[in-house]
């Protein structure tokens, strides 16, 4: 499909967990489609792929890395490739994180070279559940299910907020 790196394999499941948001009696083959998108594949990807075709989309701590505004455009595009009733689960980093509003300002939420434990990452955005929501819905999504996680380890704080929609 034109991504290095990349893996596809076809696993059939019953359930699926995340944290505490469990979709049950699935039992169905889902496709599995493993990559890291970077900065141009995210404008490629939905280009390559019909719509409708993903039954789960996972993002784990990526789309953070990018300026809200292409969040919002990709959580548009990956509300487009799912299928029906299809699920999104999400984890993003909250404001209460160590090296919000550090750096270099980009955009409202939005900071390149920030300090704490998000440091040496580049491009950061932080959400609140609010914002974050807003932006899910705003693509068309429903939530089903939200956590948040507020971690300290060694005065380092995250804040982490687990976020399961369905479209």
């Amino acid at each position: 499909y034109g991504f290095p790196d990349t893996d596809f394999s076809t696993q059939t499941f019953r359930s699926i967990q995340l944290f505490r948001y469990k979709i049950s009696d699935i039992d169905l083959p889902i496709q599995i489609f493993r990559h890291n998108l970077s900065d141009t594949d995210l404008q490629t990807f939905p280009n390559l792929y019909f719509s409708n075709t993903f039954d789960v989309l996972l993002d784990n701590y990526a789309l953070y890395s990018n300026p809200e505004d292409e969040v919002s455009n990709a959580l548009m595009k990956y509300y487009n490739i799912m299928n029906g009733g299809g699920v999104f689960l999400m984890n993003c980093f909250g404001e209460k994180t160590s090296g919000y509003d550090t750096g270099t300002q980009l955009s409202k939420n939005t900071f390149r070279d920030v300090e704490g434990s998000l440091k040496d990452r580049g491009i950061v955005s932080w959400f609140t559940k609010e914002r974050l929501h807003d932006m899910l819905r705003e693509a068309g999504f429903k939530i089903a299910y939200f956590e948040n996680l507020i971690v300290e380890h060694n005065s380092i704080v995250t804040e982490r907020l687990i976020t399961g929609a369905r479209k």
